[in-house]
């Protein structure tokens, strides 16, 4: 599982990709996901997705840009937990 976590100007933005083509994005301190996020239409032709975090960031943050608008980005915080 990849964990993104960015603090904002505009409170804080948390993502979850549990692998498949979706990041579920969560807004504010709370974990309640309402919006989902294709990471296979963000995925170059050869990338793999999973257990990629750089790629899952990448397409949030393109997501972000695409549907928000100009939110100045402070941090971001990425965990990745792996499943054996």
């Amino acid at each position: 599982m990849i964990n993104i976590y960015m603090t904002t100007d505009r409170g804080p933005i948390n993502g979850q990709y549990t692998g498949g083509g979706y990041l579920d994005i969560s807004f504010g301190n709370k974990w309640n996901p309402l919006e989902s996020v294709n990471v296979y239409d963000r995925a170059g032709e050869f990338e793999v997705v999973e257990r990629n975090p750089m790629l899952i960031v990448r397409a949030m943050l393109e997501w972000l840009g695409e549907k928000k608008g100009n939110w100045v980005i402070r941090n971001i915080y990425v965990t990745n937990t792996f499943t054996l």
